[in-house]
């Protein structure tokens, strides 16, 4: 199986930085196995967002799925984590990654912008249906996004929460991105390298071989200086 390294990332910072001990990259429902819990207010939930984010935004988020089963069959979570205290989920997290090295970009604004909402609300009706949970932390992650695109997601982002929160749901819906990418996932996973021996994290050991070198060039360095020092 394929892993990106932006999702190897996010399996990192779920086990380390978030504490879950469960994750699972890829996740991807079994719609023909499992049992879908709360079908009508799931079929509720894609009918209200979608008139909502087309008559505030002119946003068609869903375009061609017609049916909310439709929509969740064509649901993949790039990172889901899950942490439990006293034999009970403490909280589910549900990442989804998008690494741009241009930025991040779907055909254009509008087109992204509907297609992070959709993921995000989509994601919301999966942990519903299939997890029987109301609440989560439901996150879109992307190391660089531009202020043309950021501005009027933000905006969305706070409207999906108000609304699901009028609708009676506690999931929070958070954007991960530019600056808050790099000082809340990407910082504190580093920071965390040293500490980690576990080999199947790919990001986590790419980081180390890298402070191999990184170490081994500021060793080198403090030598030169101070052999510069005592030739003074």
């Amino acid at each position: 199986m394929k892993i990106e390294i932006g999702e190897s990332l996010m399996l990192s910072w779920l086990r380390h930085v978030k504490g879950c001990q469960l994750v699972q990259l890829n996740w991807k429902p079994s719609t023909s196995s499992w049992d879908l819990f709360n079908e009508v207010e799931i079929e509720d939930i894609m009918v209200k967002t979608s008139k909502y984010f087309d008559l505030k935004y002119s946003l068609d988020i869903f375009k061609k799925n017609k049916s909310h089963f439709q929509l969740m069959q064509q649901g993949e979570i790039d990172a889901l984590g899950v942490s439990f205290k006293d034999a009970k989920i403490e909280n589910i997290y549900a990442v989804d990654i998008a690494f741009h090295e241009s930025g991040l970009n779907y055909v254009d604004k509008s087109e992204t912008i509907s297609r992070v909402i959709k993921k995000l609300v989509r994601t919301a009706m999966i942990i519903y249906g299939y997890f029987d949970l109301k609440a989560g932390s439901i996150i879109f992650a992307s190391p660089k996004v531009y202020n043309s695109v950021y501005s009027p997601l933000t905006n969305c982002l706070e409207d999906l929460n108000t609304l699901f929160d009028k609708m009676g749901y506690s999931f929070k819906f958070s954007l991960y991105v530019n600056d808050d990418f790099r000082e809340k996932i990407f910082e504190p996973v580093i920071s965390s390298a040293s500490s980690v021996a576990d080999t199947s994290e790919l990001f986590m050991r790419s980081i180390q071989m890298y402070n191999i070198f990184a170490d081994e060039q500021k060793s080198r360095k403090r030598h030169i200086n101070a052999e510069a020092l005592n030739y003074k």
